[in-house]
Parts: structure tokens; sequence; C-alpha cells
């Protein structure tokens, strides 16, 4: 049976019609194997590792002049592993775009163009101690208005080499979000409504 130049499908043959019938059955399977393979190489690149996280209630008491860590504690949807603490924790090697959302309003007066800081770290490996693992970190820089809150958003692309989040040794990676301000008039809440997520965007060895 002959089969076309590309993608080397059988093709019916007009030398025997009684076998037509056999021959588009063929051509069909061949077809139909071909699709299956196309969706599952789709599928492999389209429904990629995600995590989104928020916060179950409002986080309240960010003094002015310090530094403190939002404590994520609602998982929202993952394909991964999320842990419940300070940080978010990913497993899955390969390259990774990360992000927060940080919603934030004064709980009370408000020092007009007073800087807030979100800073956005990442760590490679979890079970190793921080002075030995390379840490990246990216911030954003805001003013607070005269009226009080503001929004910030924080992004950064991250390889992680590491797989797994539970067997010491093999630990993933740890998303941390870090705020500070310069807001003397109160303390800031962060808002319920904030986010940290992240996606992979392809494995270690596509880029």
């Amino acid at each position: 049976m002959e089969t076309t130049a590309n993608q080397n499908l059988p093709y019916p043959e007009c030398v025997d019609p009684g076998a037509g019938a056999l021959d588009l059955q063929v051509l069909a399977e061949a077809i139909d194997a071909k699709l299956v393979t196309a969706f599952e190489n789709f599928r492999a690149v389209v429904n990629r590792p995600a995590f989104i996280v928020g916060l179950s209630a409002n986080q309240t008491g960010f003094a002015s002049g310090s530094t403190a860590d939002i404590v994520w504690d609602t998982k929202i949807w993952d394909s991964t592993t999320i842990g419940v603490g300070a940080g978010v924790t990913f497993g899955d090697p390969g390259y990774w775009m990360i992000g927060c959302w940080i919603s934030s309003v004064p709980s009370g007066g408000v020092t007009a163009n007073s800087k807030l800081l979100i800073r956005l770290s990442y760590r490679g490996d979890l079970y190793v101690p921080v002075g030995a693992v390379h840490t990246e970190s990216t911030a954003a820089a805001n003013f607070q208005s005269n009226t009080g809150g503001e929004d910030v958003v924080v992004t950064q692309l991250v390889r992680q080499e590491y797989d797994g989040v539970t067997s010491p040794g093999s630990g993933g990676g740890a998303v941390i979000v870090n705020l500070s301000h310069a807001n003397v008039a109160s303390t800031l809440t962060v808002n319920s409504t904030s986010l940290v997520w992240g996606f992979k965007v392809c494995n270690l060895e596509d880029m």
C-alpha cells in the first residue's frame, strides 16, 4: 500500500477496488494513532504544573521600618505540593515563572508617599542550610498614597533543579514574599485577596 510523503499514512490503492473497505480501515486506524500521539504531546505542553495560593484572612500588624514574611496558608489549586508556612513549596524540575500580587492598606493613618517594598525570593532546595544554596530575589517598590491602599505585583523566572518536596536531600523550591514599609502613621494590613503563584514554563533541557 502506498503512503503519503509527510505523515506516512497509508492510502487506498485503485488497482483492487474490492479491497477498498479494508484500505480505508487501515487508513482510519493510522490517522487515529497519529491523533492520539498528537493529543498526548499537546497535553504535555499545555498542562504544566502550576499553583495559586491565597490567604484565609487578612494579615495585620506589619510595622513601619521592619520586614516580615507573608504567611501563605490557603491552597487554591495546585498540581504539586504546597506547604503551610511563610513560604510556598514546589518540586517539579524546570523553569518556573513565579509571582505575587500584594494588596495592602494602612490600619490607621497614612504617611503620604511613604515607601512600600515587596521582595519575592526563591530558594532552590529546602533541605540544605540557607547559606549553602543560591537564593534569587527580585523586588518592586511603591509609595503609599495619601488615601492609603496599594497593590504591588512582582514576577520572576527561576530555574528549579531539584525534584520532590517530601524527602531530605531532594527538596523542591521555595517562594517567599517579604514586605517592608515606611508608613510611620500606622501599621499595614495585607488583604486576604493577595496571591502568590507559579507555573512551569518548560523542562530544564528545553531552554
